[in-house]
C-alpha cells in the first residue's frame, strides 16, 4: 500500500485566552492557548482514495485519481471507526461506475442528496461521526483494503517565559539614550535609535562611554 500523504494543521482555542496565569519578581509566565494539531494520513492501492471526511461527519468523498480507467465499485464497502466514532458502512450498490478524474460523495441519512453517480446518501449511517481518532477504509468486494484515510488529533499547551529584568534593562537603556541625545545634541531619536532630526549626528559613537559612567553603576 502507497502512503499518498501526510497533512498536518494547527489552530488555537480561543477560550483559553493569552492569560497570565504565573507571576514571580524576574519572569513572567504566560501559558498560551491551547494548540490543537490535526494529522491525516492517506494511504491507497490502486487509483483510488479517500479524498476527505467532512469535519461535520456529514459526508466522505472518494477520488478515482485515473486519467483514464472507470472503476467499478459493485459490493464495495466503506468503513470508519475510531474514538468517539460509531463504527460505521456503507456498501455501493451493483453496477455503480466511478468515472475517470471523478468524486463521489456519500453523506449520512438525511445529510445531502442521493444523486448518483456523483452524490450518494446511506439509508443506515446517522453521522460518520467525529473524533481524536478515526480510521475510514475503503474495501473491495473481495473485502481487500484498497485505501485508507486515518485522522489523528493532539492537544498540547506551549508556554513561553518572558525575562522581566532584561526587558527592564532594554527600557532603561533606550530612556538613557534618549536623554543622552536630548542633552548632549538637543535631537531627539526615533524608535530604531538614530537621530530624528539631524540624520548626521552620530549618537552611539559617544552614548557607550556616557552609559558607563553615569547610567550602569
Amino acid at each position: 500500500m502507497s502512503v499518498i500523504g501526510t497533512t498536518t494543521t494547527s489552530s488555537g482555542d480561543e477560550s483559553s485566552g493569552g492569560v497570565i496565569k504565573k507571576a514571580s519578581p524576574n519572569l513572567s509566565l504566560y501559558e498560551l492557548p491551547m494548540i490543537q494539531k490535526k494529522i491525516i494520513q492517506r494511504s491507497c492501492k490502486g487509483p483510488i482514495s479517500i479524498k476527505r471526511v467532512d469535519p461535520k461527519g456529514e459526508y466522505i468523498v472518494i477520488e478515482n485519481t485515473s486519467i483514464k480507467k472507470p472503476l467499478v465499485l459493485t459490493n464495495w464497502v466503506l468503513k470508519r471507526r475510531g474514538v468517539d466514532v460509531p463504527a460505521n458502512t456503507f456498501k455501493f450498490e451493483k453496477h455503480f461506475v466511478l468515472h475517470p478524474n471523478r468524486q463521489v460523495k456519500i453523506y449520512a441519512k438525511d445529510k445531502g442528496n442521493n444523486n448518483p453517480p456523483h452524490e450518494l446518501m446511506s439509508e443506515t449511517v446517522a453521522t460518520w461521526g467525529v473524533g481524536t481518532y478515526a480510521l475510514t477504509i475503503l474495501c473491495n468486494h473481495l473485502n481487500q483494503e484498497k485505501a485508507t484515510l486515518l485522522e489523528k488529533v493532539e492537544h498540547y499547551e506551549r508556554d513561553i517565559q518572558i525575562n522581566r529584568s532584561t526587558t527592564d534593562a532594554h527600557r532603561k537603556t533606550t530612556s538613557a539614550a534618549s536623554r543622552f541625545a536630548e542633552t548632549f545634541f538637543g535631537v531627539d531619536l526615533d524608535a530604531d535609535g538614530t537621530a530624528a532630526r539631524d540624520p548626521d549626528v552620530n549618537v552611539a559613537r559617544d552614548f557607550e562611554f556616557y552609559y558607563e559612567r553615569n547610567v550602569r553603576p
